[in-house]
């Protein structure tokens, strides 16, 4: 709206070339010089005016900090500086003389001196080796650096100094958050994917298909079951996985090709296999209709490498393109925590580990077949539906003040339900509760399983 225009710093970049040398990805400012639009009426920026000052990206948290009269973060330490001064017109003041950086290179890991440009209001040392006079000569076409051998030794240093900071954090990994509580979903695409091989950054690159093969270094902020939804086309136009897709006209006007006119490619996949810290904990079939494919696992707080794939069933897979995680059940709880508080001493029933021996982190969600034989494992398996009944029996501590319990179910994971008090519409849920023991019988009602818990009231 009008208001908010004049009330928002609006910010847009742009890549010229302009005379000077390189282009995109380049250390000479070809690559990556750009220029740097503010309007902000309300803030008193409505009138052109051109600023020359040196800057860098690093320098516009802090000067939108200042301009809306917002104190630093406790704690924070900015590499940049705030431009608030400069950007007055009736203040107009030269920030002292500072060197910055400009790093080009798309690596995992960088290499020192190699494609970067220290950078000051007058020169450009590029790599550590050729200087340039960016006001005398803008295409840097004069390698001046035997002239002037201090200049090139101090910002020799400068960098030196920015490297031995950073240099620690390269095996630091830039992780995905999830399960934050004020962000339901979290959406992983391919355009980054840690991989030593070709990377899907665009739409073009979507639609030609093709393997990648690579990883997404996640944040998990709190325990719990995790829906893992994993596809090859956005959610935007739910296409199936296996299916191509139509190319389309070009707008009108463009020069070239849009990503768009060219057609998806259909890919044969048999199944979707959830893979997390290199081990496939799950898997299911891919058919022609499937737009996505669903799974439910436990993630336990710290970093994960998340890696789902598609796989055609002979030697040929590749990771999902895009792939979304919710958090759909809150917290670690689980059985030996409610064993060593209300159940009978030492009771293990068949299967269940007083361990988690693939350290998958499973072992505390209690999953039942709607099959002829109930089954307790620790991993998150799709079953297919049988037909018949499953009854989920546990014995109780005696000792216990059972009154506080409460048993639930759950056919997805989110909607949660009382056995003693079924949600409308369930039938055949029947709950026998004595003090020595709680059973619970669940006709199949077209479901494919059923999760069960324990809770305390």
């Amino acid at each position: 709206t009008a208001g908010t225009l004049l009330n928002t710093p609006l910010l847009a970049a742009g890549i010229f070339i302009a005379g000077m040398q390189g282009r995109k990805n380049s250390e000479f400012d070809g690559g990556h010089r750009v220029p740097f639009f503010i309007h902000w009426p309300n803030g008193g920026m409505n009138v052109h005016r051109k600023v020359e000052t040196l800057s860098h990206v690093v320098d516009v948290v802090p000067t939108l900090l200042e301009m809306c009269g917002v104190s630093n973060p406790a704690g924070v330490s900015f590499d940049g500086i705030s431009l608030k001064n400069r950007l007055d017109p009736n203040l107009e003041t030269e920030p002292a003389e500072r060197f910055v950086i400009s790093d080009s290179q798309r690596v995992d890991r960088p290499v020192k001196w190699a494609k970067n440009a220290v950078m000051s209001g007058r020169y450009r040392l590029l790599n550590g080796v050729a200087l340039y006079d960016i006001k005398a000569d803008p295409g840097q076409v004069n390698d001046i650096a035997a002239s002037l051998p201090d200049q090139v030794a101090l910002m020799r240093q400068f960098y030196e100094d920015w490297w031995a900071e950073l240099e620690p954090t390269f095996e630091a990994r830039s992780e995905f958050h999830v399960g934050h509580p004020s962000v339901s979903t979290g959406t992983l695409t391919a355009h980054d994917l840690i991989t030593s091989g070709s990377i899907k950054w665009n739409q073009e690159k979507i639609r030609e298909g093709g393997g990648v093969d690579g990883v997404w270094p996640l944040k998990v902020l709190s325990d719990g079951i995790y829906r893992v939804e994993m596809r090859r086309w956005p959610r935007e136009i739910d296409h199936p996985i296996t299916s191509g897709l139509p190319g389309a006209s070009s707008p009108v006007g463009l020069t070239g090709r849009a990503y768009r006119s060219r057609g998806g490619v259909a890919m044969d996949f048999e199944k979707a296999v959830l893979r997390v810290d290199g081990v496939d904990r799950d898997e299911v079939p891919v058919d022609d209709e499937m737009t996505s494919a669903v799974f439910h696992t436990r993630l336990n707080g710290g970093s994960v490498m998340m890696g789902p794939y598609f796989d055609n069933g002979t030697v040929w897979k590749t990771t999902a393109y895009y792939v979304e995680v919710e958090r759909v059940f809150e917290g670690r709880g689980g059985y030996l925590a409610w064993q060593d508080l209300n159940f009978t001493p030492n009771y293990v029933p068949a299967g269940m580990p007083l361990e988690d021996p693939d350290g998958d982190g499973l072992v505390n969600l209690i999953e039942f077949h709607l099959g002829t034989q109930p089954k307790v494992k620790d991993e998150l398996e799709g079953f297919v539906d049988e037909g018949s009944v499953s009854r989920f029996s546990i014995p109780l501590n005696s000792k216990a003040d059972v009154s506080q319990l409460v048993l639930e179910y759950s056919y997805d994971l989110q909607n949660w339900f009382d056995v003693e008090n079924p949600g409308e519409g369930h039938v055949g849920v029947v709950s026998d509760r004595t003090a020595a023991r709680w059973t619970a019988s669940f006709e199949d009602q077209q479901q494919e399983r059923v999760f069960c818990r324990i809770n305390v009231k």
